[in-house]
């Protein structure tokens, strides 16, 4: 995550930062200041609403999958959503109280689950939907999985080329290997396997 720096840190290296740009099949990056690889035999998937979550979610199960390990579909709810960081879902929500937020995070995460479970019927699946620091919360999750996966926009130039705060923070910090999807991913490309 950090190049040659030797001390922990919220910024990306430039070769690090430059591969998750322009990348157009999944990267895994490693924090040499986490621990690593886990034994615990769990994938995290960070999504909220829209195609690069859905893309995400679908490498994270076929990754699970091929492993045998359970997949944890994680939905983090910012206290104060922000446009274009959070969903307008969300931004919706915030208006209409924590109630409704979480029922339409929650309703979206089954929808997905489902669908997950259509293509692997045996993938043990749990869905999560907390409040708070996405990053976080994502944070938390992930020391007590084998690897975390998120999806990154890469369709147009403007987008392919942008690194949010949010994931930045999530990849440098990341106690676990964080695999970043992009949303221009297809799944006939490669397969998650792929990854050593």
């Amino acid at each position: 995550a950090h190049g040659s720096g030797d001390q922990p840190s919220n910024h990306l290296g430039s070769i690090t930062r430059r591969l998750l740009q322009e990348s157009p099949v999944p990267v895994v990056v490693v924090n040499p200041h986490g621990s690593g690889w886990q034994d615990a035999d769990r994938v995290i998937a960070w999504v909220g609403y829209g195609d690069t979550a859905a893309r995400a979610a679908a490498w994270a199960a076929a990754y699970a999958a091929d492993r045998g390990f359970a997949l944890t579909l994680l939905h983090v709810v910012s206290h104060r959503p922000i446009f274009p960081l959070d969903s307008p879902a969300d931004m919706v929500g915030s208006y209409l109280g924590p109630d409704v937020t979480e029922d339409w995070a929650r309703a979206e995460l089954d929808s997905l689950r489902d669908e997950l479970l259509s293509a692997h019927p045996d993938l043990d699946i749990t869905t999560v939907v907390e409040h708070g620091s996405t990053v976080e919360s994502v944070l938390d999750a992930g020391e007590e999985a084998d690897l975390v996966v998120v999806g990154k926009r890469h369709e147009g130039m403007i987008s392919r080329f942008l690194i949010g705060p949010r994931l930045q923070r999530l990849v440098a910090r990341g106690v676990s290997p964080t695999a970043v999807v992009p949303s221009s991913f297809s799944p006939d490309r490669a397969r998650p396997e792929d990854v050593s």
